[in-house]
């Protein structure tokens, strides 16, 4: 049995986007046989289209974080991106991952994970309309467009963001001031800390916005299905299957830029259906405003609370849960050293109380984190 724990500062292309389990030794060579696949679908069309229809790009960070402890980690992504055929784009991309900031030892710190592959087709139609299917990042939440360290303005991830990958099938269009998004993926949204990886199954997944002005953006989006694993079925009442306890995610989110400000922030409510208990609730939201000085340097902020319900196996009894108050706000400055390279620093500081007889726990913790963004093409480009 495999855990996971929420990630509340790492980092994680912009697409329809927590924890993810270790690949297998054989991932690898999977790895290179998709990635080769999709490489030789592109090449498919002409070679003298090819070098405007091809992306071969990477980003690498790395971060060093002291809290209670000093904590490093490295991360290189790369990825193939490019036109299959007419209105047909497809991607793949793998991370490589070293060493760990997590205050959990459940998850291996030293993993290769696939974690996008996917195609895409843009309808030709008056209205836009994009299919979307594959392993991509979460297809509703706020957040998912910004988990990049470069797009990032901080080094953490709001708590309600479970870094994973679902494999999905997702349909998003806008037609004037209004943008929705459908999608069946085949896992939840977020994940319990003290439960296993949720197994697969199929979750529907609802998003809605509107645009009133240039600038400044109103969303919501639900999602439903089971959020407990195979594992978990020697506990579940006989009689019954562990596919029949959902949870219920309903959210919200914003999005405000006017001149050098950016806000971004979001809300989630979770319900969650318990074996022979009565049901859970949780929520979580945070604010994240940005302020833009010069092309090169910028500050951002995030305060964030978290009284997200956290849901136990039966320990000699019955199912239990844990209700946490968390206060976290983390704040900092970037510099774009140039276009692709861009470094940050950060100082967090979080409050949390689990029971009300006790006293508030308190950290502190400060990060800096280098990240550079390129492309492998350029590399064999002769000079012009």
């Amino acid at each position: 049995m495999r855990y996971a724990r929420l990630r509340s500062h790492t980092t994680p292309p912009e697409g329809f986007p927590p924890l993810t389990s270790a690949a297998s030794p054989r991932f690898f060579p999977r790895l290179m046989a998709v990635a080769a696949l999709v490489w030789g679908c592109l090449m498919v069309q002409p070679a003298a289209a090819g070098e405007d229809r091809i992306l071969l790009q990477g980003h690498a960070d790395g971060t060093v974080w002291d809290e209670t402890e000093t904590t490093t980690k490295g991360q290189l992504r790369l990825w193939v991106a490019g036109q299959i055929a007419p209105g047909l784009q497809g991607m793949v991309l793998g991370r490589f991952e070293n060493g760990g900031i997590d205050e959990y030892s459940y998850v291996d710190p030293d993993h290769t994970e696939l974690e996008q592959a996917w195609v895409r087709y843009s309808f030709p139609v008056s209205v836009r309309l994009v299919a979307q299917a594959g392993k991509m990042p979460q297809p509703i939440g706020a957040f998912s467009r910004r988990y990049l360290a470069s797009q990032n303005p901080l080094i953490g991830a709001p708590a309600n963001y479970d870094i994973d990958y679902p494999y999905a099938v997702a349909l998003a269009g806008r037609a004037g001031h209004v943008d929705f998004t459908a999608a069946v993926m085949d896992r939840p949204l977020g994940h319990q800390i003290w439960l296993p990886e949720p197994s697969s199954a199929p979750r529907p997944a609802l998003a809605a916005g509107v645009t009133p002005f240039t600038g400044f953006r109103l969303g919501a989006y639900a999602t439903w299905g089971p959020y407990l694993s195979s594992d978990t079925q020697q506990y579940v009442p006989s009689g019954y299957r562990w596919r029949e306890y959902t949870q219920h995610v309903l959210g919200f989110d914003l999005q405000f830029s006017r001149g050098h400000f950016e806000l971004n922030g979001e809300m989630t409510r979770s319900l969650f259906e318990m074996p022979e208990e009565p049901q859970e609730r949780g929520v979580v939201w945070y604010l994240e405003p940005k302020y833009t000085w010069s092309p090169r340097w910028f500050t951002a902020m995030r305060i964030l609370n978290n009284k997200q319900t956290s849901v136990w196996l039966p320990d000699y009894g019955s199912w239990y849960v844990t209700d946490e108050n968390i206060w976290d706000v983390e704040t900092g400055a970037g510099f774009r050293i140039d276009p692709r390279t861009l470094v940050k620093g950060s100082y967090r500081f979080r409050r949390s109380t689990e029971y009300p007889s006790y006293g508030p726990e308190t950290d502190h913790g400060v990060a800096l984190q280098l990240s550079w963004s390129f492309d492998v093409k350029s590399w064999f480009e002769r000079p012009q």
